[in-house]
Parts: C-alpha cells; sequence; structure tokens
C-alpha cells in the first residue's frame, strides 16, 4: 500500500466516445477527490486506458449503451479494483458483470468513504469489499440481494463550477454552474421527480461561482438544473450574469414557469420545452398538465418579442396512446403555424421524438417496453408532408432532429430493466446483434424486482399507478372524448384535402 495520497494513482475515466466524456457528474467526483488531496489522472477511454499503472479505477456510467464499451476492455482487468458509479444506478445489478463495487445513487460524499476504507484495508481487494458491503450505497455481489438505498448529498454546494472542454462538434467550452438537483414535478414517466429529492444550490455559491467565471479567460456559462425556470432565484442568476456580460444558456424549461421571468437571453438563444405527450389527454395521464392552448399562447408571445428559436420535445409509444392523439398533436402545430402567420420573420421549430422507455423507480417502472412502428410512421409521414407542402411552409420552419428507431429501443428499453442474471456479458460483445437476436426475446422474460429504495417510500409510485390506470379507463370510456376526437381527424382531413 502507498505510504500518501499523492502517491495513491486514481484513473478516472467514461466509457463512451470522446464527444459524450467530460460530464458534470464526472467531473465532481474528480474534483472531490482533488480536494481531498488525492492524485487522480482523468483518461479518456476511446484513447485507451492504462490498466498497469493505477491502483484504483473509477468509471463514470452515464449510459446503458456505455454497457458496450465496458465489455470492450473486460479481458484488462485482472487484479485491480474497479469501480463504477453515474446515472446509470436506479438499475445497477448488470454492472456487477465487470465492477467490483457500485456507488448506488450520488457519489460526492460516498467516494471519499471508499477511499478512507481503501486505506485502511491497505488496498487488499477481499478486506476492502467486505467492508464497503456494509456502507451505505454500495453495491457489491456480496450483497446484491438485500435491499440498498439509494444515495443523495444534502448540500450542493459543496461543488464548484467547472469549465466543460468541450470535444463535440459545434459546441463551444463553457462552464456550468450546478443551480438545484431532482425536480419539484412528479412526471410519471420521469425518473429525475421520483428518484432523488429536489434541492437547490445556495445564492451565495452561485454568485461565486458566477464571479470565478468573470475573471476567467472564458465567459460561456450555463447555469443548469433538471427545470431551469423552476429554481426559484433563476432570475436573478440571470440579471446577474447578463450584468457582468457573460454569455449564457440554458437547457429546459416547463411551460407553466416560462412566462413568470423576465427573459433576458439573447434573440438567437434556443428554447428547448419538453412536452413529452402527443395530447392533452396523454399530458394528464402521466402527469403533465399541458395545455395546447398555453402552447400556441405562450410561444406566439416569445416570437413577437423577438425569439426565434424553439424546440419541442415528445414522447410516442405509450402502449395507451392512440391515432387519435396523434391527430391533436397535428392540430396543435396547425394552430402554432396560424398564430405566427401575421410574424414577418421565419420561425425555427425543430421537433424530437422519443419512444418512452419505462424507467426504474417510477410509477410506470412496471409498463412493458413498446414500440409503435405504427405511431413511428405516422411521425415520418407527417415530416414528409411538411417538406413537400408549399402551403405550410409559410413562417414557421419545422425541423426534424430525429426519431429513435426501433432495434435501438429495445436494446435501451431492456437493458434499464435487466437483471444481473438475464445478462450474460458476451452477449454485448456486438451492439447491432444485441439490438436485433438478444433484446427482444429477453424482453419476454418476466421483470426482477428493483432492490433499490429511494427517498420515497414504494406506496408513493403505487398510488400514482393507480391513478393512471383509472385516467386511462376513464379516458377511453368517455363517448365525447370519442366525439371531439371524430371532429378533430375530420378536420385535419380536411385540410389536408385543401393543400
Amino acid at each position: 500500500m502507498k505510504e500518501n495520497k499523492q502517491s495513491l494513482k486514481i484513473i478516472l475515466t467514461e466509457p463512451t466516445t470522446k464527444d459524450n466524456t467530460k460530464s458534470v457528474g464526472c467531473w465532481f467526483i474528480e474534483n472531490t477527490l482533488q480536494r481531498a488531496g488525492y492524485n487522480v489522472e482523468y483518461q479518456f477511454f476511446e484513447d485507451g486506458i492504462d490498466f498497469e499503472s493505477g491502483d484504483l479505477y473509477l468509471f463514470s456510467v452515464l449510459s446503458v449503451r456505455d454497457y458496450f464499451h465496458i465489455q470492450r476492455i473486460a479481458h484488462k482487468k485482472k487484479d485491480k479494483i474497479w469501480i463504477a458509479g453515474g446515472h446509470v444506478t436506479n438499475n445497477p445489478y448488470i454492472l456487477l458483470h465487470w465492477f467490483d463495487l457500485i456507488c448506488v445513487g450520488e457519489g460526492e460524499e460516498w467516494i471519499l468513504k471508499a477511499m478512507r476504507a481503501f486505506e485502511v484495508k491497505e488496498g487488499k481487494k477481499e478486506p476492502f469489499l467486505k467492508l464497503m458491503s456494509g456502507i451505505e450505497g454500495s453495491l457489491t455481489l456480496e450483497n446484491r440481494y438485500k435491499p440498498i438505498k439509494k444515495l443523495f448529498i444534502q448540500d450542493i454546494s459543496i461543488n464548484n463550477a467547472y469549465l466543460n472542454k468541450s470535444y463535440s462538434n459545434g459546441h463551444s467550452d463553457s462552464w456550468y454552474i450546478e443551480t438545484a438537483r431532482g425536480c419539484k414535478s412528479k412526471c410519471a414517466y420521469c425518473e429525475l421527480g421520483w428518484t432523488t429529492p429536489y434541492r437547490e444550490n445556495t445564492e451565495k455559491k452561485v454568485f461565486e461561482s458566477i464571479e470565478t467565471v468573470k475573471q476567467s479567460d472564458n465567459h460561456n456559462v450555463k447555469v443548469f438544473a433538471p427545470d431551469d425556470f423552476s429554481v426559484t432565484p433563476y432570475e436573478r442568476y440571470i440579471e446577474r450574469i447578463v450584468e457582468e456580460g457573460l454569455n449564457t444558456k440554458f437547457g429546459s424549461m416547463r411551460l407553466d414557469r416560462i412566462m413568470k421571468v423576465d427573459k433576458k437571453h439573447r434573440k438567437n438563444f434556443m428554447y428547448r420545452l419538453g412536452i413529452d405527450g402527443l395530447s392533452e389527454r396523454v399530458r394528464d395521464i402521466v402527469g403533465k398538465r399541458i395545455f395546447d392552448s398555453e402552447i400556441v399562447r405562450i410561444i406566439t408571445i416569445m416570437a413577437e418579442e423577438g425569439f426565434v428559436n424553439f424546440k419541442f420535445f415528445f414522447i410516442f409509444s405509450y402502449s395507451f396512446e392512440n391515432e387519435y392523439d396523434f391527430y391533436a398533436f397535428e392540430t396543435l402545430i396547425h394552430n402554432l403555424r396560424e398564430s405566427l402567420a401575421h410574424l414577418k420573420r421565419p420561425i425555427f421549430l425543430r421537433l424530437k421524438f422519443t419512444p418512452f422507455v419505462p424507467q426504474e423507480l417510477t410509477p410506470m417502472e412496471n409498463f412493458e417496453p413498446y414500440y409503435s412502428q405504427e405511431m413511428k410512421d405516422r411521425i415520418d409521414n407527417w415530416f414528409l408532408s411538411q417538406k413537400m407542402s408549399k402551403r405550410l411552409s409559410g413562417n414557421l420552419v419545422i425541423i426534424n432532429d430525429g426519431v429513435m428507431e426501433k432495434k435501438n429501443y429495445y436494446a435501451q428499453a431492456y437493458l434499464h430493466r435487466a437483471s444481473f442474471e438475464d445478462v450474460q456479458p458476451q452477449m454485448l460483445n456486438n451492439e447491432n446483434q444485441f439490438a436485433l437476436i438478444h433484446a427482444p426475446k429477453l424482453l419476454k422474460l418476466p421483470k426482477v424486482t428493483n432492490l433499490v429504495y429511494t427517498h420515497l417510500d414504494k406506496s408513493v409510485r403505487d398510488k400514482f399507478y393507480q391513478k393512471m390506470l383509472n385516467k386511462i379507463k376513464d379516458s377511453n370510456d368517455k363517448e365525447e372524448l370519442t366525439d371531439y376526437h371524430s371532429q378533430l381527424k375530420n378536420s385535419l382531413n380536411d385540410l389536408q384535402d385543401n393543400i
């Protein structure tokens, strides 16, 4: 065992392509260790990892697609200790095929406990893992059949601003300042509101971080949270950034909050809005009460104020979705187009469609993965009609930001819910083969109970789930809803005939 922290070499990596690296969460772990006096070396996975000189290897795993990268280097493990953590730990069990120890949840405080245990046991693998198996938030082969609590830290102000060196084309280097974690909302499909409590950073820390950016050579800054506009002092942060002459963008917003803040962003900023259901009916079922009329009204107001770039995110392929929900989507875009017709400048609207993937530890975790090829075809045909129709071109420019294909969907959907026993590492040697052959078969297996638990009791999720089932039944039984959809379909058919 090395005698001091600096002589102990820790190698940290992210098993993904270089353009997806340097995530904020990974940097928080790196910075936590550095501030504690440890010698941490970040290595790019694509450039090759030095598996000889390190004493300890840390892997930050952001996506289930990273599993295919991990499998490629699994044979290089030998006798060194490999530790994993990251966003995928709502279902961490597959990781046990490659890693000795997994941090379930947020790791800033946990990693220091792990380092102390590593030192106490002088780096000896078995004693170290035995000790860690009894520490909250730690998953090992020894304790994998026991309930395990997902960790969260109380105070997120312990982290500093982060200068991200971008390796992705079209993205410039930028500072990141975390303003909140978790989400106040409880949308049934999203793990952010269910698996971790909502916490805001202190205003003192955020303003100190803004000052750090001001004193640096790079004046690009993003204040980020799962839902930017829901952060209580968000407007004050933007005001300070603008006053200091810094450049800022943001990642996401909720429709019900965007009009409550004074938008001081540049007019070419892209406002991103998660709508997440094709119709009001679907959004009501999943707990996201966004009305089409409000979407049209607010986007129109923003466009009239000079904003020209917008992006809508839609989730499709819910099992309770039907053709009438798509007609509702078509009507939404038609009404938005009509509402913007008086403007002289072009308004750019990017649309991205993602099939619903059941997420662990949410009310929808037990919904069966389902990919509606019929709805995918409707979406593709609609984009084609927008492209070909001169009448629809107008000043609203529709841009297709992509739709996930079926084969990729089933691979990701299965890996989100898979058990340790069901997945054999060799299945992941070839991503295309796994998607086409293994995943469709594996999805037919019974879903294994997830033993990870969160700050919310499971009964809360179960209650929400039952409300969803009642809403699905009610919406299918209501005659007036059927009448409305029939009128909607007829009006859209008339519109298409006149094009």
